[in-house]
C-alpha cells in the first residue's frame, strides 16, 4: 500500500498529518486457510504492532474485518 492523494500520487505520510514514523509504503499480506471446516484469515502488515496501535491502523483493520464478517454472515 502506498500513501497517495486523491489522484494516486505518492505522498509523504507526515505531510498529510499521519504519524511521522508511518512509512510511505507498506505491504499487507492476507492469508486465507481452512481449519476444521472454517475459513481462517491472517493479516500481516509491514509495520510494527506498536505503531499500528498508536496510529489507529490496528483497530481500523479489526473494524474492517468485523464489518466483512457481518456481511458474510448475512448470506
Amino acid at each position: 500500500m502506498i500513501n497517495a492523494d486523491e489522484s494516486g500520487n505518492p505522498v509523504n505520510p507526515a505531510d498529510v498529518g499521519m504519524d511521522p514514523d508511518w512509512p510511505g509504503e507498506t505491504l499487507v499480506t492476507v492469508l486465507l486457510t481452512e481449519e476444521n471446516g472454517k475459513t481462517k484469515l491472517q493479516l500481516r502488515q509491514t509495520v510494527s504492532q506498536e505503531l499500528a496501535k498508536r496510529t489507529g491502523a490496528y483497530p481500523s483493520w479489526l473494524q474492517m474485518l468485523r464489518n466483512m464478517q457481518a456481511l458474510l454472515d448475512q448470506n
